[in-house]
This record gives C-alpha cells, structure tokens and sequence, in this order.
C-alpha cells in the first residue's frame, strides 16, 4: 500500500519544487528550448536529432544554361538526453509538522537550486566550443558591450532581434554598476534607474541583456598558448570539408592543448577550438574540433594557435555574448516506475517553460523518516559557436 503522507506528498513536492528550479535558473532561459515541444509531438527517445541548415552560394546566371543545382546538405545535431541529476534529503516526521513555508525555504528551495545550479554550470561550459573572442583590459566600458556585439555582427549574427545576451562574472558585474551607462537617470529613466540603483539589475544595452552569472567559468589554457611561442604548425594530411578531427605536426614536443583552446587555418577566416585535450608528443597528434571543417584545406597548411603573451589567451574568465539559438537545452519527463509500491512519485512539466521535474517520496518508519528525493534528465549542446563571442578578461 502506497504511504499516504498528508499535504505533504510527492505532487507537493514536485511542484513547489518545479516553482524555485523556475526561478534559479539563470543561462537555461536564455538558450533554445523549442526541441522539448518537437520531443513530446514525436515521442522520440534519449536523442534529440535537430535538423542543421543548409548552406548554399548565389551563382551568377548564365543565359541559357542557367546555374548548377547545389547539393542539400541536411545534417543534424545530436542532443542526447544524458545527464541525470538527483538531490535527496531527509525529512523528520516532526519536520513535517511545520508550514509548508518553512518546508520550502529549509528543504526544497537549497534541493531546487541545486539542481538548477547544476544545469547552469553544465551551460557555462559550452564556452569551450566557441571560437571566437573580444579581450578586454583595465578599466570597463561601454566598449566591454559594443566589441563583442561588432565581433558578432561581422559574423552575420542577428543582433536586433531581442535574442542577444551578455553574461558576465561578479567582477564584471562590480565594473558595470559604477558606470553612468546603466545607473544614470538620464540613460536608464525611473523604474529601470531604480532597478540598476536598488536592486542591481544591469537591464539591455546596445542590444544585448545583461546579467551577472556566479558560474562563468575559468579558462587555463594548455601549454602551447600559455607559453606565447611555437604556437604555429602544420597540417599532417588534408583535411576534408565537414571533418570533426585533423592532424598537425611541427609543434613543440611535449605541448598541451586544452578544450576550448582556439586557432585558425591558413587561407580560411573561420576560427576553431579544441574539443577533448591532446598532448603533441613530437609536436604531433590528433586534434578534435568545432565547428566541423568549413572547407576543404591541404597537407601543410600552417595551423596557428593564439599567442598568449600579453592577451587573455592564457587563462581568463570566459565571458560570453550569444544570440539564443547558440545553444539548445532539453528537459525530459522522468517515468513514475514504482509509484504506490512503497513509494509516491509525481512528475511534472511546466506549460510555459517547458521543465520537467520528478520527486520521490518514501518513509522509514523505524526512524520516523521521510525521505524526498528530486531530479531532472536534461541534455544540451552547442547549435552554432558561430553565434557566440567569448568575452575574455585577464585572471590576476
């Protein structure tokens, strides 16, 4: 017989704790979440497929033989539904007979944002596959906004259609506050004035929604680049359009790249980064890339790797300025297996959002226990790097 736990059951649980996953979230509301809505339509299992654009070239038409048809080329990204979080706790019998105010704020808020925490760093960490980056120094600007939005804007990315965002780390945050450009009446008028004055909020400039986000990530680049010489190589081998790998050659011996490491090939504008971290004993090796070769490129053709002297190649806090559709996040329904065989347990999936959480309930009645646990099945990947700019600040 399944425990019958009063007010306080999985569904409560659930869905209060549905509420604060809601409202700590922080990067997962600004990137693409339509594939859970596709998911739930077609019934597909632990891998999302989303479908890629093609690209194609204008052709000059020529009078009476017209253009050469071009190939479509349909690929897909594949978002895997992979990551299984899980927080669990105990609740006393006497803990129970409190308000369930007080439930929330000791027990399933701190459950809640560990979750959401979770998530948002897992997000943080798609910095990695973007190639592209704006270094900023000294004092903050309104400069620290405008460089990364030209940067993107010469990518062709839409930056005036309400998609773009900016996060920054605490410092970054500090920095801006004390510029005129987001506290000043003149500029940010009453209640936006109020917001940045009261409450911190640093609002929308020049396109971009700022926020400040605790969990931006720390970047250490390998040795090649933090060293700040040998960066150039060669390609071992030609490298084919579309290809996720390549070998080079001509590094120094023993050199480290790390993921998220960035470098161009000769005779092609489109920047790369490393995937997975590769040491180049002999100054060779397999390098994994993203994005997949944008054309095709030669055996020898210098491979060049960022100097680190003097920038923030090396190690830097990796901020990042993105259009939404850089990255994608989905949450999945959890099964209620076992529900009612000495165990409640209650899913839930937001309308509006689109998040799916799962509470299980049991009860020890030896120790007079009420055990909760939450989770969460989500998967996420980069759509496009091209969409995103590293905004790089210097770690002391």
């Amino acid at each position: 017989m399944a425990n019958s736990l009063g007010a306080y059951n999985a569904t409560f649980f659930a869905q209060e704790a549905l509420i604060q996953l809601e409202k700590a979230l922080g990067l997962a509301s600004r990137v693409y979440r339509g594939y859970e809505a596709e998911r739930a339509s077609y019934g597909l299992g632990d891998t999302v497929n989303v479908p890629v654009p093609s690209s194609f070239a204008a052709q000059d038409h020529a009078p009476g033989s017209g253009t050469t048809a071009q190939d479509i080329d349909a690929g897909t990204v594949p978002i895997r539904l992979d990551r299984h979080k899980e927080v669990k706790f105990a609740v006393s019998d006497r803990d129970l007979a409190y308000a369930s105010e007080r439930i929330i704020d000791d027990h399933l808020r701190p459950a809640a944002y560990a979750l959401a925490d979770s998530i948002d760093q897992d997000l943080c960490g798609l910095y990695r596959f973007v190639p592209w980056a704006v270094d900023v120094t000294g004092s903050a600007g309104a400069g620290w906004v405008t460089s990364p939005r030209r940067r993107l804007r010469e990518l062709l990315v839409p930056v005036d259609d309400g998609n773009l965002h900016l996060m920054v780390d605490p410092a970054i945050e500090q920095d801006f506050l004390g510029l005129d450009i987001f506290h000043a009446a003149l500029v940010t008028g009453g209640t936006a004035n109020q917001d940045a004055l009261l409450r911190g909020s640093l609002g929308t400039r020049f396109g971009a929604e700022i926020f400040v986000n605790q969990n931006v990530r720390a970047h250490a680049a390998g040795t090649l680049i933090s060293a700040g010489s040998d960066t150039d190589g060669v390609l071992d081998g030609a490298v084919s359009q579309g290809a996720a790998s390549l070998a080079v050659d001509g590094f120094a011996s023993g050199a480290t790249v790390k993921t998220g490491d960035s470098f161009v090939i000769e005779g092609h504008a489109q920047r790369y980064v490393v995937t997975e971290d590769a040491t180049l004993a002999d100054g060779s090796g397999t390098l994994s890339i993203h994005p997949a070769a944008a054309a095709d490129y030669a055996n020898g053709a210098v491979v060049s790797f960022e100097d680190g002297t003097g920038s923030a190649a090396g190690s830097f806090s990796a901020n990042l300025m993105f259009h939404r559709n850089f990255a994608a996040l989905v949450l999945a329904p959890l099964p209620a297996t076992g529900d009612g065989r000495g165990a409640q347990i209650e899913s839930v999936t937001d309308p509006v959002t689109g998040l799916s959480l799962r509470a299980r309930m049991w009860y020890d009645g030896d120790t007079a226990t009420n055990y909760v646990a939450l989770d969460v099945l989500y998967g996420l990947t980069v759509l496009d790097g091209n969409l995103a700019v590293r905004l790089r600040r210097p770690l002391a």
